[in-house]
């Protein structure tokens, strides 16, 4: 009587060996499949076809770097976190739409490889500029309500731009903010 043994390839190992939790520099990836339910077999076997993320337990501090391993993701959304800046995003080139609510941003940075997103979600933080959105060509829905803002700029690249939410700010000049539209 012979078992069957499914073959692993020495490439698969790889990954498996890349994408493991007990990996040391995948801090914080247990808890972000946890959170998301995801056993780590599913991640470890199928990262790059999960297209959506919810952080919304755990204290966060930022987006921790195993990231990396989300490459596929369209939908990211962090909310109630302790996150005064956005970083180790630069691998999800996908995203189209992201959300970063409740978190205490105090700037708008780290989006610079983020070309695809087409919506921004960023009210209730403690934003006081409009910057690091250049690079964001694609955006068509850009949320900016509840911050600190006090100068409409920072919009110029932003030939996509449909539709911009920024009540409940401290405005008090609007300058050349809607050049772009």
């Amino acid at each position: 009587e012979e078992e069957s043994e499914e073959e692993i390839s020495p490439e698969m190992l790889a990954v498996m060996e890349q994408r493991s939790f007990a990996n040391p520099v995948n801090e914080g990836l247990e808890e972000l499949c946890k959170l998301n339910g995801w056993t780590e077999d599913q991640f470890v076997r199928d990262a790059e076809s999960l297209a959506s993320m919810e952080i919304f337990w755990g204290g966060w501090h930022h987006i921790p770097p195993c990231m990396s391993h989300f490459a596929g993701v369209e939908f990211l959304q962090i909310m109630n976190q302790q996150m005064t800046e956005l970083r180790n995003l630069e691998s999800c080139r996908s995203l189209r739409q992201l959300h970063v609510t409740d978190c205490r941003l105090e700037r708008i940075s780290g989006l610079e490889y983020n070309t695809e997103l087409r919506e921004l979600y960023l009210f209730c933080n403690q934003i006081p500029r409009i910057e690091g959105l250049d690079a964001l060509v694609n955006l068509e829905t850009l949320w900016l309500s509840d911050n600190q803002i006090t100068r409409l700029e920072g919009l110029n690249a932003l030939a996509s731009l449909k539709t911009i939410y920024i009540a409940s700010n401290k405005i008090n000049s609007v300058g050349s903010g809607f050049d772009c539209c």
